[in-house]
């Protein structure tokens, strides 16, 4: 990965904090109330409908926040997004597992009309690889008007390549 491309996405006031624990590394950039954060592991998933047999993840998208503290205000517009794509450029760079075909996961949370899943992630290439199971016959009845209002949780993937195109198409 070139140096030019994390240039492209770079702003001074980010904090990068890349931590090795065993094999695994955790990457946070945060600034100005935003946070991203990832987990650098291959990993399995259950708890989710139809996922695939062979499904695995190359690492994980823990978090994407415009408002870490809701007693301040937001970032600005598109600001948390633009880190996302520095740090998926600083995994490249940084990482040597992690290539542009590697498989980036997210358990994104339920949302009023699932508009977290179809305004925030889909757009970027985003695609659901299944919905959250919930265990407990008691706790579907409770959740089923919830759900109705909020949608379901919901495993997502894409291509490293994937997302990188759209941010190369939006910054």
């Amino acid at each position: 990965m070139s140096q030019t491309n994390l240039a492209k996405y770079f702003d001074k006031s980010y904090k990068i904090e890349m931590k090795p624990i065993g094999k695994i590394y955790t990457l946070t950039i945060s600034a100005k109330n935003a946070s991203v954060g990832f987990t650098i592991k291959k990993e399995k998933f259950s708890g989710y409908t139809d996922i695939p047999d062979n499904f695995e993840s190359d690492f994980r998208l823990n978090s994407l926040y415009k408002q870490v503290n809701k007693k301040k205000p937001p970032a600005p517009q598109k600001f948390a997004r633009k880190m996302l794509c520095y740090g998926l450029c600083y995994i490249l760079h940084n990482i040597s597992t992690i290539n542009l075909h590697s498989i980036i996961s997210l358990e994104a949370d339920p949302s009023p009309n699932s508009k977290l899943i179809n305004k925030v992630y889909i757009p970027m290439g985003f695609t659901v690889v299944g919905y959250q199971i919930e265990q407990q016959q008691q706790q579907q009845q409770q959740q089923q008007q919830q759900q109705q209002q909020y949608g379901n949780a919901a495993l997502m993937c894409a291509s490293v390549n994937t997302i990188l195109s759209w941010c190369n198409t939006n910054y």
